[in-house]
């Protein structure tokens, strides 16, 4: 008798022990597949944080540098420009992320003074030092005594809307340079498409 009680006592202790091991097998089953979960959905934070946050910025759907292609008024088409219109070109300069060594094409050339000039945008954004540049058509200066020559050091305002919180701004010169200056289409080193990009200078071009 005292053996069957026991054999009792035996088996239910077997069936309580494979009951629990059962209940632990499931809650890890479920931690290790809310572990999955939380790690895809910081993927696609991370994913969407990196949209947002690449080199490449986006306006409207484009990539920052693409512009209507409008050319201000008063500005004449070059006579003899080192690359025609359709010319394929490689990029020397750095105005932007992903412009240096991308190749472009010529959409436009034209004669003009170019500036570099440092100016707070009307938006309120962080102060633009030695921006990249800006032609003698879309800027008036402050003082009437510098309508003859812009130099170093004049202020200035903005009347051009290609970027956002340049038109109305009031700025000051930081260089100027009599040249040839080119409307350019290309694509950047990290992908994107940009159009009628203004400006670049005739120096900051090479044949491919």
């Amino acid at each position: 008798m005292t053996n069957k009680f026991f054999m009792i006592a035996m088996s239910l202790f077997a069936t309580f022990t494979l009951a629990a091991c059962g209940t632990n097998d499931t809650n890890k089953g479920d931690t290790t597949e809310n572990g999955t979960d939380v790690t895809n959905n910081n993927d696609e934070m991370n994913k969407e944080v990196g949209e947002n946050m690449d080199g490449n910025k986006y306006e409207d759907g484009q990539a920052i540098g693409t512009t209507s292609g409008n050319i201000p008024e008063g500005l004449k088409e070059a006579k003899n420009p080192k690359f025609a219109v359709g010319d394929k070109v490689i990029i020397n300069a750095a105005h932007m992320d992903g412009m240096e060594g991308a190749e472009g094409t010529i959409v436009g050339a034209y004669e003009s003074t170019v500036y570099s000039v440092s100016y707070t945008p009307t938006t309120g954004d962080d102060f633009q030092e030695n921006h990249k540049w800006v032609v003698k058509e879309e800027i008036d200066p402050v003082d009437d005594k510098d309508v003859a020559t812009l130099n170093q050091g004049a202020e200035v305002i903005i009347n051009s809307d290609r970027e956002e919180g340049m038109l109305g701004a009031k700025g000051e010169i930081d260089t100027s340079e009599d040249t040839i200056v080119y409307m350019v289409d290309f694509k950047e080193t990290t992908g994107e498409e940009v159009k009628n990009y203004q400006w670049l200078k005739e120096s900051e071009l090479s044949a491919p």
